[in-house]
């Protein structure tokens, strides 16, 4: 049995903002970058637990409607090549298994998600939820992915964004791993932590 666990932290860059930028609802529009995001995870096999992390990613949130803090969508983009689980020859069996070379990114969109609060109403004891059915896309296949989770406040107005979702690998084509000794899990179980700076603090 095999257990993939995903967990990311989002911190902030403010190489994309001007001096004379506004703040925004939630504290968006938000870069997600390599410079301010940072994603582990972790494999179970039938022999032990691998642990790794994500050393590169691209993406964006913004409101649908800057007018309308209601609706949310963010996409981010993951380079296969960028999964590291510290072990030169375990990382060219994934990047094999996926078929990095024709397929070489993994990515994420959320086109609607909705917080289940007022962001004035957040505190760093009281949190909002959130749940929203986003797409991603491993080789050529493009499933469903359910997040769904909860924003707090962070240090200085910032807001924090945590959540999970799961899939199941083995649905995107990918080539199984398994050898005939140690078996792996076909469920990925994936955690994140987003952090969203204050805007008016970027000014």
């Amino acid at each position: 049995m095999v257990k993939l666990i995903v967990s990311g932290a989002l911190v902030y860059s403010t190489l994309l903002w001007s001096r004379g930028a506004q703040a925004q609802h939630w504290n968006l529009p938000a870069p997600l970058t390599s410079q301010s995001m940072e994603i582990t995870f972790e494999l179970d096999t039938t022999w032990h637990t691998v642990e790794g992390k994500v050393k590169e990613l691209s993406g964006a949130a913004r409101l649908v409607n800057p007018k309308d803090p209601r609706t949310i969508t963010a996409s981010l983009s993951i380079p296969v090549s960028a999964l590291d689980t510290d072990s030169e020859s375990r990382d060219e069996e994934m990047r094999e298994s996926m078929e990095a070379s024709r397929f070489p990114s993994i990515t994420v969109t959320v086109p609607s998600l909705s917080p289940g609060c007022e962001e004035r109403s957040i505190t760093a004891d009281a949190t909002c939820p959130y749940s929203s059915q986003g797409a991603v896309t491993i080789r050529d296949v493009t499933l469903p992915i359910q997040l769904s989770g909860t924003i707090r406040r962070g240090d200085a107005g910032s807001l924090i964004v945590e959540g999970n979702t799961s899939l199941d690998w083995s649905l995107f084509g990918v080539k199984d791993p398994s050898i005939l000794i140690a078996k792996v899990d076909e469920q990925v179980k994936i955690a994140f932590r987003i952090l969203l700076p204050d805007t008016k603090k970027i000014r």
